[in-house]
């Protein structure tokens, strides 16, 4: 059995069949569920914005790649 202040404080936790230790147990599995899924939110969350990021600068180094400097050149308006 665990040897923690908090469990050693709780008696009834240390008694087998008790409807509180089931209770508790079941409460800290929720607790611990709702914890994971906010983590797991502000990943994804974080995750979308650097696969934005990535997206637009892949797209502006793509555009400037396949342009040659006369196309640029052209779209000023200066001469070739």
């Amino acid at each position: 059995m665990a040897s923690s202040w908090w469990v050693r404080s709780l008696p009834w936790l240390n008694r087998p069949g008790d409807p509180r230790g089931y209770e508790f147990a079941f409460n800290e599995g929720k607790r611990a569920l709702a914890e994971q899924a906010e983590v797991l939110k502000d990943t994804r969350d974080r995750v979308g914005t650097l696969v934005s990021a990535a997206a637009v600068v892949a797209g502006l180094g793509a555009g400037l790649t396949f342009t040659t400097r006369r196309e640029l050149i052209d779209c000023r308006g200066g001469a070739s």
